[in-house]
């Protein structure tokens, strides 16, 4: 089984979603796909990373680090 985590943009965040967050990401060469929840819980949408053998300290430094660089155009979206 590999560890999977998922995360959703704070609630008060209205500029932005996770299908943007995941667009910026793409940008920096990152595959974090945003998913919406089925049938039931459609109002909530999610980001999902697959951490996998040979994901070290340093990739995950690496994935904040280019998660905060895009968050100011995030940010500045409407």
């Amino acid at each position: 089984a590999l560890p999977v985590f998922a995360f959703t943009v704070a609630d008060d965040v209205d500029n932005f979603t996770v299908f943007d967050v995941s667009s910026a990401l793409r940008e920096r060469g990152w595959l974090v796909p945003a998913y919406t929840f089925p049938a039931n819980r459609t109002d909530l949408a999610a980001l999902r990373v697959v951490v996998r053998r040979g994901f070290t300290h340093d990739l995950a430094d690496l994935l904040i680090a280019d998660l905060k660089r895009q968050l100011p155009k995030l940010e500045g979206a409407s």
